[in-house]
């Protein structure tokens, strides 16, 4: 795809349920990503789904083996 003279890409994280931490592809902030879980949007925030420090997402509370988490670069 292809925003603003850009291109979107993703990456699927594979959760192991007991990790909260997961090291992205690239460095990256909360503003540029969208980050959903089984095809729900997530809200970035420290009292909401995630943070995202450099290349590090950061979720509230571990995602499950079975969650389908998808990020993707904007």
């Amino acid at each position: 795809d292809d925003v603003n003279g850009q291109t979107v890409t993703n990456q699927i994280i594979t959760p192991d349920r007991s990790s909260i931490a997961y090291t992205l592809d690239r460095t990256t902030t909360a503003a540029s990503i969208l980050v959903s879980i089984n095809g729900l949007v997530q809200i970035p925030g420290v009292s909401y789904s995630y943070t995202v420090s450099g290349n590090v997402i950061t979720f509230a509370e571990a995602p499950l083996t079975t969650d389908i988490v998808d990020v993707r670069f904007l």
